[in-house]
């Protein structure tokens, strides 16, 4: 009976410390002072550093990095922790890098951007890296945004959200920045907003690309529309079924033709890359402030109005003959429309 020799070596995986990971990740690390240097196990943290920096190359590429398991076998859920860690995202950082292009100059130029938000130029230089990372992975890709961002990076749904919205505005250089009245916009509402852009005006709903169908179909209904202006008002108010916005709107009629133009103006834009860059001003300026300012609504009321003036495609019922889609078009534009209004009204100051 011959007996074999065997070579056994039993290893336990490095132990990682979230509280410094994140430290790591964010670069904050390097604002530690020495007294609170003092409390801290300094050779941990070197050893944790050393370790985060070896694992770094593996968090660029998250699906190889879960399926590794010689060097690094940390269980999945702690993986998807690292992952998720590495691809965090400031919303003051990714607000100051909407609007430019993610070109090597803009990466040069970071040390503005960290002056500007206080946060440190490695974490800026991080959070560059990994969007240009995704965008050049979806770049180009026809299919769902959401889905293809989550299958190839991993990433919890709400940091996936968060890549979806900030690469759509910068894609189409929407003023997040420059203009006075979207600068008193916190930023999680401007995502929420481009998510609506995204759910309701883009091609299949899930892409970059607006839907130039909707554009189309809404300029088609301003032209029919133009010939009823007299009859606006009182088929808006028909269609409020509210009794209380209903007396709102009745008393101050005088403002309804106004705010419908700016609805319609603004779908009728959706194509033109000018009017498509300033979309969020224009949603705060044509659309909330007079809700606000001429109507006095509030954010419970906006759905019922604008479900009145989704009721003003009646007035035109052969447009709806020649071109069968212009309701759900105008439908889906004004469900888009009326998301963005209340998500921002709370946030607006209609003076």
């Amino acid at each position: 009976m011959s007996i074999q020799a065997y070579t056994v070596c039993v290893s336990v995986p490095p132990m990682v410390r979230m509280e410094l990971y994140n430290l790591w990740a964010l670069s904050t690390w390097k604002n530690i002072s020495e007294e609170d240097a003092t409390h801290v196990e300094i050779v941990v943290v070197q050893n944790q550093f050393r370790l985060y920096e070896s694992l770094e190359s593996l968090l660029r590429r998250p699906k190889y990095f879960m399926g590794q398991r010689s060097y690094f076998p940390f269980s999945a859920a702690l993986k998807l922790s690292l992952i998720g860690g590495y691809f965090a995202l400031d919303e003051a950082v990714v607000r100051e890098l909407i609007g430019k292009k993610l070109i090597g100059k803009t990466r040069r130029d970071l040390d503005d951007i960290s002056e500007h938000t206080f946060v440190p130029l490695a974490s800026c230089r991080r959070q560059f890296d990994n969007l240009c990372i995704v965008l050049r992975r979806i770049e180009g890709s026809p299919t769902d945004l959401y889905r293809l961002i989550q299958r190839k990076f991993l990433l919890p749904e709400p940091l996936v959200r968060s890549y979806v919205g900030a690469i759509f505005l910068n894609h189409h250089q929407i003023d997040v920045n420059q203009h006075e009245s979207v600068q008193e916009i916190p930023f999680d509402v401007i995502l929420d907003c481009a998510h609506a852009f995204i759910e309701h005006w883009s091609v299949d709903r899930v892409s970059l690309a607006f839907d130039s169908a909707i554009a189309h179909d809404v300029r088609e209904l301003k032209a029919a529309l133009g010939h009823h202006q007299s009859s606006w008002a009182e088929c808006l108010l028909l269609g409020l079924s509210d009794n209380d916005l209903h007396t709102k709107v009745a008393m101050r009629s005088v403002h309804i033709q106004p705010l419908v133009k700016n609805i319609l103006q603004i779908g009728g834009g959706l194509v033109q890359s000018r009017e498509i860059r300033d979309l969020l001003v224009d949603v705060i300026e044509m659309i909330a402030v007079p809700l606000l300012r001429n109507f006095g609504v509030d954010s419970n009321e906006i759905p019922h109005f604008f479900k009145g003036v989704s009721s003003m495609i009646d007035l035109v019922p052969q447009l709806q003959q020649t071109n069968p889609r212009a309701r759900k078009s105008f439908q889906t534009y004004i469900e888009g429309l009326q998301r963005c209004a209340c998500t921002m009204v709370s946030d607006i100051n209609p003076q």
